[in-house]
C-alpha cells in the first residue's frame, strides 16, 4: 500500500484534474510532468474520471502516481481501484469509506477541516490528510491543529494558486494540490501548452525554494 505521507513529501505539488476534457487529458498530464508534478487526482465527479485514470496508467505508467478523488462511497472506491487508482482522496470522513479502505488496504487522503475530522481520521489509522477548504481558513490555522495532533501531515487543498502556493508550505502544510489554478484556463482551452508548463515549472520551483530553505 502507497505510504501516503512519504509519497507528500516526495511529491509536494499534486495536480488535480477535474473536469478536464477528455481528449486534453494525455496532454494535460504531460505538460505537469514535464513542469515537475507526477502526483495527479482524478475528480470521479468529472465526466470520464474512470477513463482518464485509465488512460492516465496505461499512458505513462510509473512516471507519475494516478489517484482519484470524491471518492465518497465505497462504491466508487472499489470502481477507481478497478481503473487503476493508486490512492484516494475524500473531501471530507464518510465513515463507511475510512473503514473499507482500511480493510482493504486502500492508501487514502481523508478531508478533514475540523478537530473532530482529524480524530475520527486518526481513528481509523490515517495520519495524512488532506485540509480542506484550506484557503478558507487562516494560514495559522495548521499550527494551531496540530498542536493537539502532533503526528499528522496535511495537504492543503482548497484556494491554493501559483500565488499564495509557497505560503502554505511555510505556514507547515507538507504538500499543496490545485485544480484549475494549476495552468491557465485559457491557455488549456486553447492547447497553448508551453505556456501551461511555464506555469506549472514556476509553482513547482517556489515550493522547492520554500522546502529547501526549512
Amino acid at each position: 500500500m502507497l505510504d501516503l505521507e512519504q509519497t507528500m513529501q516526495e511529491h509536494p505539488v499534486l495536480g488535480i484534474l477535474r473536469n478536464i476534457p477528455l481528449d486534453k487529458t494525455i496532454d494535460y498530464a504531460d505538460v505537469a510532468i514535464r513542469g515537475g508534478v507526477s502526483f495527479f487526482e482524478v475528480a470521479l465527479n468529472s465526466p470520464c474520471a474512470l477513463q482518464q485514470i485509465e488512460m492516465l496508467r496505461d499512458k505513462f505508467g510509473e512516471q507519475c502516481l494516478v489517484g482519484a478523488g470524491t471518492a465518497i462511497t465505497p462504491e466508487l472506491c472499489q470502481q477507481a481501484i478497478a481503473a487503476g487508482a493508486q490512492f484516494l482522496l475524500t473531501p471530507g470522513t464518510p465513515l463507511d469509506v475510512l473503514r473499507y479502505c482500511r480493510d482493504h488496504e486502500i492508501a487514502l487522503l481523508p478531508g478533514v477541516l475540523t478537530p473532530t475530522d482529524v480524530a475520527v481520521s486518526m481513528e481509523y489509522g490515517y495520519h495524512a490528510m488532506k485540509l480542506f477548504p484550506a484557503g478558507s481558513m487562516p494560514l495559522r490555522y495548521l499550527k494551531d491543529l496540530q498542536g493537539p495532533f502532533d503526528k499528522t501531515q496535511f495537504m492543503a487543498i482548497g484556494g491554493v494558486n501559483a500565488e499564495n502556493a509557497a505560503d502554505f508550505l511555510r505556514a507547515g502544510y507538507r504538500s499543496i494540490g490545485l485544480a484549475s489554478a494549476l495552468m491557465p484556463k485559457a491557455a488549456v482551452a486553447a492547447g497553448d501548452w508551453q505556456t501551461c508548463e511555464n506555469q506549472v515549472r514556476k509553482i513547482v520551483e517556489q515550493v522547492n525554494a520554500v522546502i529547501y530553505s526549512l
